[in-house]
């Protein structure tokens, strides 16, 4: 057993290579730069697969990607989006979805809060993904870590609803909590 944050401390870049991805650990700190996507609506997850499957191609290029379940409250100034509040949702909102989107756009890491469950984890294990926990009520410290909105997609329904694509710079600490082998840091701290 390994008490929380006895890990390594990495610094990944996006596009995550998936051979990184698959040497974290539970326990894992992780700071993330480069592109990232925050979709925090379960909507949002069914559009990006509608499409695909509809063979309409998606305004992002979500392979590879970090996916942040945080609401982002942005808005426009001097023609640049600016964000108001960034904070992490629970994720276990989304676990339906999340299995086929991971193996579809081969995302490398889910970033939220409170985990996901065991058809989430297949799936990780498969494609080479991570869920790397927030810590809640830190919304400054993740804040800080966007350097910029770089776009917004999907917007039509409403500002709110849109896809963030952001720019990331030392975006964390995020904890890896469920990792490529299957283990799960709360499981694993509790015992069978």
């Amino acid at each position: 057993m390994r008490a929380i944050g006895m890990g390594k401390e990495v610094r990944l870049r996006t596009p995550l290579d998936e051979s990184a991805v698959r040497d974290l650990s539970i326990g894992d700190i992780v700071h993330l730069d480069g592109k990232a996507f925050a979709i925090a609506y379960a909507f949002q997850f069914q559009r990006a697969l509608d499409e695909l499957k509809g063979g309409k191609p998606l305004p992002m290029d979500l392979e590879g990607s970090a996916i942040l379940h945080f609401p982002t409250c942005f808005k426009e100034e001097g023609g640049r989006w600016r964000i108001v509040y960034f904070g992490p949702t629970t994720s276990s909102k989304f676990n339906k979805v999340t299995p086929e989107f991971i193996r579809a756009f081969k995302i490398r890491a889910i970033v939220g809060k409170g985990g996901m469950d065991d058809a989430v984890m297949a799936a990780m294990m498969e494609v080479g993904c991570a869920f790397l926990q927030a810590i809640g009520g830190c919304a400054v410290i993740y804040t800080k870590g966007v350097e910029e909105i770089t776009n917004v997609y999907w917007q039509e329904r409403h500002w709110t609803y849109a896809v963030v694509e952001l720019k990331l710079r030392d975006f964390g600490p995020l904890i890896v909590t469920m990792d490529v082998k299957g283990r799960r840091l709360g499981k694993e701290e509790r015992g069978p």
